[in-house]
């Protein structure tokens, strides 16, 4: 029921799952020496992480749904939590496959098939654990800098994929990866079944730190063990997660000795959950499913429908089921933005406002809130408030989106040259380098009107774009 993004699968499943494990001091094992570093530092694994990331944007992979991005996120960072310093960028891959991948420099996808697969919030954390764990270790450098010169051809194999694929060459990308690595990556492989179970272990630990119950990662292996690549071929993340009988042993064995303890899923988890189906589900099937169940919905069903009815324009019935759902949960921010969403559909764009404005009153900062928010204010035109609002909001925390409508309301003010930046800035986060690199130029050619900051960083982007297209 969910639309499937094949172009990058064989660049991102085969060549992200390297286990290859090693363990931080806090987990009674080995630190990361200096082999690594002189491989592939931190610096550069940001950078190859970063340019796999825009690839990914830029050939439509990632869902960039503001509710459900910040959901991952900040599940993510809770698992994160006093373990490492390393900031992580979670997303969602718009693929019904069963998979999860992490890429160097703190990028972890998940699939939604995956999402949707879990039982409940402990298996989505325990998957993100596991990959937390293998950026954590920095499992690709310290591969490659104990390997032969094999894995170098491999290592400029993965480096010209991401370079083709960052062009929208998703062939080529494949063709350049198996050529380079078609050697060497049964090697790859069996490290990859030798070290999956010790990314568990740390994983686990992530996993109960994090106040989850440790028992949920063997939960999910049930879920797995239960399919086979022949019977559903969506279990990719068997074939790069290889399951045995040992290693499903083994986490239940290191759950029991830190101890099994049930703990519910979050209500944001379930409503995610459902979201995500009304995002990306077959929603004539599902209208259809939702109506004939009508009297036996549960509320987080009740919500999916709402979503589902204000894309279709069915505003009255939806406006009859979120005020249902409202009664029941006032303060819920998701059925709040939902009625603000709403609102928008009706045209009734004041009203909009002032539900965003109240959110945000009560959530300063809150991403998916000022995204819905920066969104109504175009719509009314008020492009004095949307600059602020967006320039408000920490560099860092902004999806591309907003650098989108910054641009747009800065180019009504007459900032030409600050909006071509904030265009540029667009361009780059999702990956579009040719049409970053006008925007850059176009807006130094004005450069008394833009700060020395400012000016600075396009400097910075324009050589990262320059580098990005000498791999082509």
């Amino acid at each position: 029921m969910i639309s499937r993004t094949t172009s990058i699968k064989p660049l991102y499943i085969c060549l992200l799952s390297l286990s290859l494990v090693a363990y931080n001091s806090h987990a009674g094992l080995p630190d990361i020496g200096e082999p690594a570093d002189r491989t592939l530092s931190p610096q550069e694994e940001i950078k190859l992480g970063s340019s796999f990331y825009r690839a990914l944007q830029q050939q439509g992979s990632i869902l960039n749904d503001p509710e459900l991005s910040s959901y991952l996120q900040s599940l993510g960072n809770r698992l994160n939590s006093g373990i490492s310093q390393e900031q992580f960028t979670f997303f969602i891959i718009k693929d019904d496959r069963i998979n999860a991948f992490a890429v160097p420099g703190g990028f972890i996808g998940i699939n939604a098939g995956l999402i949707l697969a879990t039982n409940n919030e402990g298996e989505l954390a325990s998957v993100m654990a596991h990959e937390i764990a293998h950026v954590t270790q920095r499992h690709i450098a310290r591969f490659y800098a104990g390997s032969d010169t094999a894995s170098w051809t491999q290592l400029g194999a993965f480096l010209a994929a991401i370079a083709l694929a960052s062009q929208g060459e998703g062939t080529a990308a494949t063709a350049a990866f198996y050529a380079g690595t078609a050697a060497g990556y049964q090697n790859l492989i069996n490290h990859t079944r030798i070290h999956e179970q010790e990314a568990d272990r740390v994983g686990i630990q992530y996993l109960a730190q994090a106040g989850f119950n440790p028992g949920d990662m063997a939960g999910f292996f049930d879920v797995m063990r239960n399919k086979s690549l022949e019977a559903d071929k969506r279990f990719e993340i068997l074939r790069t997660h290889p399951l045995s009988e040992n290693r499903v042993a083994e986490a239940k064995s290191r759950a029991a000795q830190i101890g099994i303890r049930p703990v519910p899923s979050s209500k944001r988890y379930l409503l995610m959950k459902a979201r995500l189906v009304a995002l990306l589900g077959q929603q004539r099937e599902l209208l259809k499913h939702y109506k004939e169940s009508n009297k036996n919905l549960t509320e987080v069903d009740q919500y999916a429908h709402t979503l589902l009815l204000t894309e279709n324009r069915q505003l009255k019935a939806a406006e009859r089921i979120l005020s249902k759902i409202l009664k029941r949960d006032p303060d819920n921010i998701h059925y709040r933005l939902a009625a603000a969403q709403l609102s928008t559909a009706q045209k009734n764009y004041k009203k909009a406002e002032q539900q965003l404005l109240d959110l945000l009153t009560l959530y300063p900062g809150h991403v998916a809130s000022t995204v819905h928010y920066a969104r109504t204010l175009r719509l009314l035109k008020s492009h004095r408030k949307n600059i602020q609002l967006i320039q408000a909001m920490p560099i860092d925390r902004r999806p591309a989106e907003l650098y989108r409508l910054l641009a747009e309301s800065l180019n009504s003010e007459g900032k030409k040259s600050q909006s071509q930046l904030a265009q540029g800035q667009y361009y780059f986060l999702t990956g579009s380098y040719r049409a970053a690199g006008l925007q850059f130029k176009a807006a130094l050619k004005d450069e008394e009107k833009l700060s020395e900051k400012d000016k600075k960083k396009v400097g910075e982007l324009l050589e990262i774009i320059e580098e990005e297209q000498k791999k082509r």
